[in-house]
């Protein structure tokens, strides 16, 4: 079944959207309680909310912000029994580990994991209830995309199924199928989903970077000067190793959330997205094109740099023959005059 066979069928999705730098959990959490009437649950960098359809809207106004206002609880697997916690608590893993159970239960709900690297991981939602729920958060993003005409927001879709015959979970033809709706077989999912927007976003602003500085090189095959000033290419470099350190260092895409510490049932689920996904590969090609152009910058930095040395040396030299000429014409005067005395 193709993407748009999906689509005319009405199979629900899970979506991921890249709208920012970050989220502030800490604020959002008592927001999603108060005002979306969910009992929101922190799993180290990302905040887990269920919600119960039909979503309740205070307000028809669909230009408010705070139109979306829903009843839910977390969804109860049987056997899972679970203490009822102080909501500024994070979550224990002991007490919310992954259970297989032999009657599974299908909840049919939807789901929302925020990730406070600025990534909304959505389940069973429709666009529109997507973009509305996203408008609810933007007032707690950090650096939002839509406040920066140089960055768009990122966005990854996959259909899902539930198979209650299936072993275990399975990912083929962007199509997740699951046994059953285990909240945290869908976190296990929304972490490759999330940084596969993140890479996305990362991919984004590479190939803008590309497409900036394609033309230099040929630019300077064929007119001999390159159109761009030395503080413009030091720029675009410092660009590329910001990039470059939020690919490898600051950003988690290269690394293994911590709740897989805890959780070592569900490593190789994770696993299996992010190959699937081809996180790996997608974050080494970044960096090998991360490394071709800081090479050509670095190379148009030197011209730049030696053509200024060679501007300055002409200046010298032509400030020697000046000199030379001053004095010749200085040592003429005086002979003329030493001749005129005698």
């Amino acid at each position: 079944m193709t993407k748009d066979e999906r689509e005319l069928a009405l199979l629900p999705r899970a979506a991921a959207y890249c709208t920012g730098e970050g989220y502030d959990l800490a604020r959002l959490r008592p927001f999603l309680r108060q005002h979306h009437r969910v009992s929101p649950r922190l799993y180290d960098e990302c905040l887990y909310a269920a919600y119960h359809f039909p979503l309740r809207t205070l307000r028809p106004d669909k230009d408010n912000l705070y139109n979306i206002r829903v009843r839910s609880n977390v969804p109860q697997a049987p056997g899972n029994h679970r203490h009822n916690t102080n909501d500024e608590e994070e979550m224990d893993y002991d007490e919310d580990h992954l259970q297989q159970s032999d009657a599974p239960i299908i909840f049919k709900g939807g789901e929302v994991f925020i990730f406070d690297y600025g990534v909304v991981v959505f389940w069973n939602f429709r666009r529109a209830e997507e973009l509305l729920m996203l408008e609810d958060f933007m007032q707690f993003s950090i650096d939002p995309f839509r406040d920066n005409p140089d960055e768009d927001m990122q966005i990854e879709e996959i259909h899902f199924q539930y198979d209650t015959s299936q072993m275990k979970p399975r990912i083929f033809n962007d199509m997740i199928t699951l046994k059953s709706s285990n909240h945290m077989i869908k976190l296990t999912l929304s972490h490759g989903l999330s940084q596969s927007a993140v890479v996305a976003r990362y991919e984004d602003i590479m190939d803008k970077t590309i497409e900036d500085t394609k033309h230099l090189p040929k630019e300077m095959a064929e007119t001999g000067r390159l159109g761009k000033t030395r503080a413009e290419i030091t720029k675009i470099n410092g660009q590329l190793f910001t990039l470059r350190m939020n690919v490898n260092l600051v950003s988690n895409v290269l690394d293994t959330p911590e709740i897989f510490w805890s959780e070592p049932a569900l490593q190789p689920m994770y696993t299996a997205i992010r190959e699937y996904l081809e996180i790996p590969q997608r974050a080494q090609i970044l960096n090998d094109r991360l490394r071709v152009i800081s090479d050509l910058l670095s190379m148009l930095r030197d011209h730049l740099t030696n053509f200024g040395v060679e501007y300055q040396t002409l200046i010298i030299i032509y400030l020697i023959i000046v000199a030379v000429i001053v004095a010749c014409f200085e040592i003429g005067v005086k002979i003329l005059q030493s001749i005129d005395v005698l």
